[in-house]
């Protein structure tokens, strides 16, 4: 472990020096760089190029993330440009890579467990829909759960990535309010009774409802998975800052 706290609450001086050194006399022959958008990113990289290390760089940005700009998008491929291969968090962010001039072929994507939609709930046309999910191919990527006891849907709850109300014409819900309450980030459309009173796209806390959108069936499909993926992000960056914390708590 480099650091004894926090990595925001480390000076920014001691962060630059100790990064750049670690790079510098390191005996590896690949450094992973974490990013490419912070001053130490940049310090790592220099470090690589004076002692002629090769160097791969981790990307979780989507062309959606913030406006881009000319100098920015400059100052991008120039660092792309120097690295020797590139790990994609899925792909928007291969996208992003090759938009921005990394070879397709240097960009790797980590293995990731498949994906799973779990519908929960019974209703007349289970039957059918399990039978569309077959003549589609996705057997195993749809789960059918069926109704569940309060205990089956705790569970459900914890281990979910979020909860997704994409529906046309909703009451309240109450559903939502559930998921929050289990700490389980919910996506759901502007025609649901609670979005208004819940909805709030400001926060970057667990608790948070990201919102799809004006309903439009023949856009759902993209509007949800770029819900998905903000959602997803969201959770992996609050946990990287509760496990940072944590650290540094107990260094202490």
């Amino acid at each position: 472990m480099l650091f004894t706290r926090g990595y925001d609450a480390v000076p920014k001086l001691v962060l630059y020096g100790k990064l750049f050194f670690k790079v510098l006399t390191s005996n590896a022959t690949t450094i992973v760089l974490p990013g490419y958008n912070r001053p130490e990113h940049w310090l790592m990289l220099f470090a690589t190029m004076l002692t002629g290390k090769r160097r791969a760089v981790c990307c979780d940005s989507t062309i959606h993330d913030q406006r881009q700009t000319v100098i920015k998008g400059w100052l991008k491929r120039w660092f792309f440009a120097r690295c020797h291969g590139f790990l994609a968090y899925g792909v928007r962010s291969r996208e992003y890579l090759v938009g921005y001039q990394a070879p397709v072929d240097r960009v790797f994507e980590p293995c990731q467990a498949a994906a799973t939609l779990n519908l929960v709930g019974a209703g007349p046309q289970r039957a059918e829909l399990e039978a569309r999910a077959e003549a589609l191919g996705l057997g195993t990527a749809v789960r059918f759960a069926g109704a569940m006891e309060p205990e089956q849907l705790a569970l459900t709850y914890a281990g979910a990535t979020c909860m997704i109300l994409p529906g046309s014409s909703e009451p309240w819900e109450l559903v939502v309010n559930e998921a929050l309450s289990y700490g389980c980030p919910a996506i759901v459309s502007d025609r649901c009774g609670c979005f208004p009173e819940l909805a709030d796209v400001t926060t970057t806390t667990l608790r948070s409802i990201e919102i799809v959108g004006r309903y439009m069936p023949r856009h759902a499909a993209t509007m949800m998975l770029y819900g998905i993926e903000t959602v997803s992000r969201k959770k992996k960056r609050l946990m990287q800052v509760l496990s940072m914390s944590a650290s540094s708590i107990q260094c202490r």
